[in-house]
């Protein structure tokens, strides 16, 4: 399964900025949907485009990794 560490990545922004960041000024600045961003921060999707991903990783200034991680489970295979 891959998980979405967004709630993490926005969290260490509202840390280092001093300010919550809601979803619709994550959109907003970014330039992706609001519903984009909700379903990546609750983990309700089922594919993400690799121009989301780009995007996401440049608005938090991280890599991949740090959006997305690998969790393995025992009884779902490809």
């Amino acid at each position: 399964m891959i998980r979405s560490k967004l709630k993490w990545l926005r969290l260490a922004k509202e840390e280092k900025d001093g300010a919550k960041l809601s979803y619709r000024k994550i959109a907003e600045e970014s330039g992706l949907s609001v519903g984009t961003v909700q379903r990546m921060m609750v983990g309700e999707f089922d594919r993400i485009e690799v121009a989301t991903i780009e995007t996401l990783c440049w608005y938090f200034g991280c890599g991949v990794g740090d959006l997305l991680e690998f969790v393995p489970v025992a009884s779902q295979r490809p």
